[in-house]
């Protein structure tokens, strides 16, 4: 052979070579796909521990305990809302707010 033909056959495969290189290199564990990875694993995780914490069923009773009503004449309605959310397990935080509220409502507390 001679000095083109391999220079040819040397510059072909150099050129196949960059190609398929940059043809695969996203899909070689690209760190952009890693976090994205990462990030989807974190979101199932949080979807299914949310999914897990179900709230008590309708049958049980609410507790409002006495705190709940001293700490609302007292100003703090963050003590109120951890007192009952301390007394009812399982109960949301945004729940544990809107009954408190609505408990100061009803009883003149606001």
């Amino acid at each position: 052979m001679s000095d083109v033909a391999v220079l040819l056959i040397a510059l072909v495969a150099l050129a196949v070579g960059f190609g398929l290189g940059r043809f695969t290199a996203g899909r070689r564990g690209d760190p952009s796909d890693v976090s994205r990875l990462r990030r989807q694993a974190g979101a199932r995780a949080s979807l299914a521990s949310t999914l897990s914490a179900a709230p008590p069923p309708a049958s049980e009773p609410l507790t409002v305990p006495p705190e709940v009503h001293h700490h609302l004449q007292n100003g703090a309605l963050i003590n109120a809302i951890k007192a009952l959310k301390d007394a009812n397990p399982g109960m949301g935080l945004k729940q544990a707010k809107d009954t408190v509220e609505a408990y100061a409502r009803r009883n003149g507390l606001t």
